[in-house]
């Protein structure tokens, strides 16, 4: 029990040993703002919350930035399942890398192209009044798959349930993080978070970054430290009336289940999706500290579309269950 205890305490002072160095955003307070009067408006009305995680980390070489390295996440696990939130009559707050994909608009990249590239300006067109128009051509179908999209995505904005807080770095995803889970932790109705990001494990702290580009004469030695335990101080101290769901993804489906029992018994999160690297897009398991459930994707929808929907069921079980 001693060694347990010292292992807690240890990772205590890791955590506010790297909150208290890591720097805050610049646009902290605006989003902070922006937060409470999002979370206050959904309390208002009746509406279940959920925080959804999405996409990378980075890790700075330098305080003014040139070289990281890069924890690599396209986001669209996390982009995916807050569209199906929001239609489950959700408000999200979308915790995102900048860059990675977004609710709605990925769906454009789909139907236009990856990125704003020469094969995207072809569906561009200036008219003669000089008003920019996208022109599909020929491709009716994307066209009303696009009209679709952007209809629900505008239906979405006019009841104010999506708030984007973005990030780039480990630190500002953290710092972050924790910011939402303190004021999420403020509203009546247990919220529901969904971390889905994928976090660095290791990183420099900040204090000890050079100020500068390291110069290139020579090789680079680099000694990173391991990123503390966040996901039991999520659970215990930042929302401990919430639902918390993590992640774990592995190549080998024995370890990938004995891990994510280890987090749930570790850090008391309440599910885990765990899923593995070759079958990701095609089923997950859902594992609780009873039970691991496969999910596996429909035909014609994304995985994500049933995943939500049990995600979804859980939470109101939760709901009942710590609102009696």
């Amino acid at each position: 029990m001693s060694a347990l205890i010292t292992e807690e305490e240890k990772n205590r002072n890791d955590v506010d040993r790297f909150f208290e160095h890591a720097p805050v955003p610049a646009d902290f307070d605006q989003i902070k703002s922006s937060l409470q009067k999002f979370t206050q408006k959904q309390e208002s009305n009746g509406v279940k919350i959920v925080c959804v995680t999405s996409g990378g980390t980075t890790v700075p070489f330098e305080k003014n930035t040139v070289r990281f390295l890069d924890n690599f996440s396209s986001g669209n696990r996390g982009a995916s399942c807050t569209e199906h939130f929001l239609r489950q009559g959700y408000a999200v707050v979308f915790l995102s890398r900048i860059g990675s994909a977004t609710p709605f608009a990925r769906k454009f990249q789909k139907l236009l192209s990856p990125s704003y590239d020469l094969k995207f300006l072809q569906y561009l067109k200036v008219q003669d009044d000089g008003h920019l128009a996208i022109e599909f051509g020929t491709e009716k179908s994307k066209e009303q798959s696009a009209a679709q999209i952007l209809k629900e995505y505008e239906g979405v904005c006019k009841e104010s349930r999506l708030i984007n807080v973005p990030f780039h770095t480990l630190g500002e995803y953290l710092v972050m993080l924790k910011m939402i889970a303190l004021e999420m932790n403020l509203i009546k109705q247990p919220p529901l978070f969904i971390l889905a990001a994928a976090v660095s494990d290791f990183y420099i702290p900040y204090e000890e970054l050079e100020t500068h580009k390291i110069q290139s004469g020579s090789g680079l030695a680099l000694e990173l430290e391991q990123v503390p335990k966040l996901l039991g101080v999520l659970r215990k101290e930042w929302a401990p009336n919430a639902m918390v769901v993590s992640f774990k993804l592995e190549t080998d489906h024995n370890i990938l289940i004995k891990k994510a029992k280890d987090a749930i018994t570790k850090y008391g999160v309440h599910l885990v999706v765990a899923n593995e690297l070759h079958s990701r897009y095609e089923e997950v398991f859902l594992v609780s500290s009873e039970e691991e459930e496969k999910i596996s994707r429909g035909e014609n929808e994304e995985l994500e579309s049933e995943l939500v929907h049990v995600l979804s069921d859980r939470h109101d079980t939760f709901l009942t269950k710590h609102t009696m």
